[in-house]
């Protein structure tokens, strides 16, 4: 259960990341 929480952090980390990004360069 502990590491489904860390994908998914993960995940949503990425996404943040990739979003904040692309908004950046658009």
């Amino acid at each position: 259960m502990m590491q489904y929480k860390t994908q998914v952090n993960n995940f949503s980390q990425q996404l943040l990341k990739t979003t904040s990004n692309a908004m950046m360069y658009s």
